[in-house]
């Protein structure tokens, strides 16, 4: 959240989505291709995006401006062009600070690239067993993680 923060103050930045995904790269009929813009973050890559699920942060003047077309799951991409038709320009990190966990057929395309998504829920997952009192549904949630 911190590092989302920094890029609004450093860059004056509308709005930002925390995740960066696979099918950005493979698309052919993003509206941005050939337009998208970079700026360097502490951490990582900026760059703008076409579209964004319902994950996103935004300044609250941006939010009111846009109320009544923000994405939602129904039709995100269709209201994120929207909003860019305002002006407003979506970013996302590059890589990825978060992902999407979908199952099925199309998981790898929904999973932010450069990460080991899987591995680094364990990691969380095993500390926060550690280190907090026990609840019982974590442990069950481990061993479903040792199946995936």
């Amino acid at each position: 959240i911190a590092e989302m923060l920094d890029i609004f103050y450093s860059h004056d930045v509308c709005m930002a989505v925390p995740y960066d995904y696979f099918d950005r790269y493979i698309l052919r009929d993003n509206i941005d291709d050939g337009h998208i813009k970079v700026l360097a973050g502490r951490n990582r890559h900026w760059r703008t995006v076409e579209s964004s699920t319902v994950t996103y942060v935004a300044r609250l003047e941006v939010m009111h401006a846009v109320k009544n077309i923000l994405p939602n799951p129904h039709n995100d991409r269709m209201n994120c062009r929207q909003i860019r038709g305002h002006g407003i320009e979506i970013w996302g990190p590059v890589p990825g600070m978060a992902t999407h966990f979908n199952t099925g057929l199309q998981f790898e395309s929904y999973q932010s690239p450069y990460t080991n998504w899987v591995d680094f829920g364990r990691k969380i997952l095993r500390t926060t067993v550690n280190n907090y009192p026990p609840i019982p549904n974590w442990r069950a949630v481990l061993r479903e993680l040792a199946y995936v």
